[in-house]
């Protein structure tokens, strides 16, 4: 195995979150980082990690995260059974997408942003039209 590259810039840690599950994603366009954590929080960064915008939408843990394919909208899963939808980057509240019986586990945008895939402990898979809640 290769030794690291001496030439690789050193990357300096950055606190998030409280102790528990984070989550990440990252624009298409590599602006922006998005994370979420147990804390309830989802948090927008820029490229140099300062803090751009916080939400504390829902009232448990964010377990994961989600990113629109143009960059202009996040998507949740959290522990209070609801996904719902943001506008980046200044991470407005635009909707609840849907609720569910069980904590929300995971998130997906379609190619188009046209539907969102929301699965959590149901077992089941949601997709939920955006048409009406995405610009």
């Amino acid at each position: 195995m290769a030794a690291p590259s001496s030439n690789a810039p050193e990357l300096e840690a950055h606190f998030a979150h409280t102790p528990g599950l984070c989550g990440l994603a990252v624009t298409p366009d590599g602006r922006r980082v998005m994370t979420c954590g147990s804390d309830g929080l989802v948090k927008v960064y820029n490229c140099s990690l300062e803090d751009v915008a916080t939400h504390d939408h829902h009232e448990e843990g964010v377990n994961a995260i989600a990113v629109s394919v143009d960059g202009k909208h996040l998507a949740t899963a959290s522990d209070d059974f609801a996904s719902a939808l943001f506008t980046l980057p200044a991470c407005e509240f635009d909707a609840n997408l849907t609720r569910l019986t069980q904590p929300a586990l995971a998130v997906a945008f379609s190619p188009t942003t046209a539907l969102v895939a929301v699965a959590g402990e149901e077992r089941d898979v949601r997709l939920v039209d955006t048409s009406d809640t995405v610009n």
